[in-house]
């Protein structure tokens, strides 16, 4: 686990797993450890910093370029991945949105390329 960022009392530890990143928050006073926080798969691509009532970093994912995100922790919804947020949109540059993939789509909505017969 690395250090990233401290938010109150508590250290932001980050630990790769794979194509994710999980963040961690420890007590350095009791030792204990909270997590991992509810994020989707993706990777925090810098340290951390303490916002207030949420923890902010650049974030992107398999399906979403580098973009600023937010961990909302002054909710009751800590350590769900519903506490997560983009605070803006990614930079497409001249991609389209709807080129891109959504995952969790079921298979019926995936186009598929015409058959040859």
């Amino acid at each position: 686990m690395d250090l990233v960022g401290r938010m109150a009392r508590h250290l932001v530890l980050a630990r790769r797993r794979g194509v994710r990143t999980e963040l961690w928050l420890a007590d350095p006073a009791d030792l204990s450890l909270a997590g991992p926080l509810g994020a989707p798969d993706g990777t925090v691509d810098s340290l951390v910093a303490d916002a207030g009532d949420r923890l902010r970093f650049a974030f992107s994912g398999p399906t979403v370029p580098m973009a600023c995100a937010a961990y909302l922790t002054g909710s009751s919804r800590a350590l769900n991945e519903d506490a997560f947020r983009l605070e803006e949109p990614p930079d497409l540059g001249t991609l389209d949105p709807a080129h891109l993939v959504t995952p969790g789509w079921s298979r019926s909505r995936v186009r598929r390329a015409p058959s040859r017969r």
